[in-house]
């Protein structure tokens, strides 16, 4: 168990895109398909605003920004950085467009064809292992509960988690620590024995807000640890020699 933990490790809150399963792969795509909806319907389908709409996003260079709306944010956040954009262009939207294109960027990330990849080999493995050692384990996403659970489902893993903490209406977002209020509230733990793991500064600023140990995944390594994070791993495979 890691010396500088106040108590046992007991629980452990897990980030999900980004971290158990692989973003770009992933929502990428979804956002893209989102924006070429949006403008088709819009824009008659023109291109012109595409670029600024993935740049609104978090895409940039082709590839998810850290702090986007993409990464950080929930699906909400995602459909009202789009509209932001039609806004600005003097182009009217309709009331229902934050939760319709919300819904259609959920629906596109959790569809069959969606391409749902683990950071690591053996992942389902790993989490049994951290179960067999007496860690509750949980999920803390900004992701909506349908497309949450399937992606989880998709990897074989959704059976190793006790908590769903989603983008379900009944908390505040990540960095708010209300998802770490009810994880630890319904298994009667402290935060102090439980750890946040994620990928993005957002979730060290997550586990800091809530009390708890942060644990950073910096696939390219890190320098310097982002506030919250009191350790970091490579990938998840590091976090069974990090832990015990």
């Amino acid at each position: 168990m890691l010396s500088c933990m106040t108590r046992p490790l007991r629980g452990i809150l897990f980030d999900k895109d980004g971290t158990l399963l692989d973003l770009e792969s992933l929502w990428r795509p979804a956002a893209e398909q989102t924006i070429d909806a949006v403008l088709r319907k819009y824009c008659g389908g023109s291109p012109l605003l595409r670029g600024e709409m993935l740049c609104s996003v978090g895409i940039s260079g082709g590839k998810a920004q850290p702090e986007s709306p993409l990464v950080a944010g929930t699906n909400e956040d995602v459909a009202l950085a789009i509209r932001s954009v039609l806004q600005r262009h003097g182009i009217p939207t309709e009331e229902t467009f934050a939760g319709e294109t919300a819904g259609f960027l959920t629906a596109c990330a959790g569809s069959e064809a969606a391409n749902v990849c683990p950071t690591c080999p053996g992942l389902p493995e790993l989490l049994q292992k951290l179960r067999a050692r007496g860690c509750v384990l949980g999920l803390a996403t900004s992701d909506r509960p349908e497309s949450a659970l399937r992606h989880l489902q998709q990897l074989g893993i959704r059976q190793e988690f006790s908590f769903f903490g989603t983008d379900d209406g009944t908390c505040r977002p990540k960095p708010a620590p209300d998802l770490i209020n009810a994880f630890c509230s319904r298994f009667g733990l402290l935060p102090e024995e439980c750890a946040v793991v994620g990928d993005a500064p957002n979730d060290m600023r997550f586990a800091a807000n809530g009390g708890c140990f942060g644990i950073f995944v910096a696939p390219g390594g890190c320098d310097t640890l982002p506030p919250g994070a009191q350790a970091s791993v490579r990938s998840l495979a590091g976090l069974s020699e990090l832990l015990f």
